[in-house]
C-alpha cells in the first residue's frame, strides 16, 4: 500500500514539474527566447513523452528559428497525436511552403485508422464488452425459451449486437496498431546520402529536409525506406529521425 502511494506521489509530482516547465517554455516562446523555450519543452517531453502541446508549440520554436526539418518533425508527432487538429496541419502547410515545396503535405495515416484512434481503443473495448454480455443475455434468452421475459426481435437484435462486437473490436485493434506505428521517418537535416549498397557506398542522389520516408527493413546501420515516389533506396539509419512519441 506504501509503495503504492509513493508511485501516485512520484507520478503526481513529475507532473506538476512537467506542467512547470511547460509554462516557462510557454513564456520564453513568447518572448521570444526560442532557444530556451526548446530546452524547457524537451524536458516537458522526457516526462511526457505524448504531450503533443510540448510537441506542438516545440514545432513553433523551431520554426521560428527556421529549423524547418525539426518543426516538421515535432509537427508530425503531434499530429499522430491529434490528427484531428486543423492548427498542427496548417503549420505543417505553412512549414512545407517556408521550404518551398511544391506538394502539398498530407497525413500518411489511413484516414479510417486515425479516426478509431481518436474515439479511443479503451471506448471500443468497453462498447465490444457491453455488447457481447448483451448477445450473451439474448443468446441465453433464445435457447433457454424464456417466455416470461419479451424482448422483440431477439434474434434480429441478437445478429446486430454480435455485428457491432465484431465492429466494436476491429476498431480497437485499428486504434491500437495506429498509435503503436512507428514506420515513418523523417530527413531533418537539408540533405542525406542514398547509399549504392550495404557497404555505405554513397550515391551522388540526395533526399532532402522535410521528405518523409517508410521504413521498410533495418539492415544493422542502415534503413531500407520507400520514399514518397514510390522507390525503395538504403539510407544510413542515423540520418533519419523516426516519427514516434513513446
Amino acid at each position: 500500500m506504501l509503495t503504492r502511494l509513493f508511485l501516485i506521489c512520484l507520478l503526481f509530482h513529475g507532473s506538476l514539474m512537467a506542467n512547470d516547465q511547460f509554462d516557462r517554455g510557454f513564456k520564453a516562446a513568447q518572448g521570444k527566447n526560442y532557444a530556451e523555450a526548446i530546452a524547457y519543452f524537451e524536458t516537458v517531453l522526457l516526462e511526457e513523452p505524448g504531450n503533443s502541446s510540448a510537441l506542438f508549440n516545440l514545432g513553433n520554436c523551431y520554426y521560428a528559428e527556421k529549423k524547418f526539418g525539426k518543426a516538421i518533425l515535432n509537427y508530425e508527432k503531434a499530429h499522430k497525436l491529434e490528427p484531428g487538429d486543423d492548427e498542427i496541419q496548417t503549420a505543417l502547410s505553412n512549414v512545407y511552403n517556408a521550404l518551398g515545396r511544391s506538394e502539398t503535405w498530407e497525413s500518411p495515416y489511413p484516414f479510417l485508422d486515425s479516426a478509431f484512434y481518436r474515439v479511443g481503443s479503451f471506448s471500443w473495448s468497453l462498447l465490444a464488452l457491453f455488447f457481447s454480455l448483451l448477445s450473451a443475455v439474448l443468446l441465453f434468452l433464445i435457447l433457454a425459451k424464456v417466455k416470461q421475459i419479451r424482448i422483440p426481435l431477439r434474434i434480429p437484435v441478437l445478429l446486430i449486437s454480435l455485428f457491432l462486437v465484431l465492429f466494436f473490436t476491429y476498431a480497437g485493434n485499428r486504434a491500437i496498431v495506429y498509435a503503436e506505428d512507428n514506420r515513418y521517418a523523417l530527413v531533418t537535416d537539408t540533405s542525406i546520402p542514398i547509399l549504392k549498397n550495404e557497404f555505405g557506398e554513397m550515391s551522388d542522389r540526395t533526399l532532402n529536409v522535410g521528405d518523409r520516408v517508410e521504413i521498410l527493413k533495418q539492415l544493422e546501420n542502415f534503413l531500407l525506406v520507400r520514399t514518397s515516389a514510390g522507390e525503395a533506396v538504403l539510407v544510413l539509419s542515423t540520418d533519419v529521425e523516426r516519427i514516434q512519441t513513446f
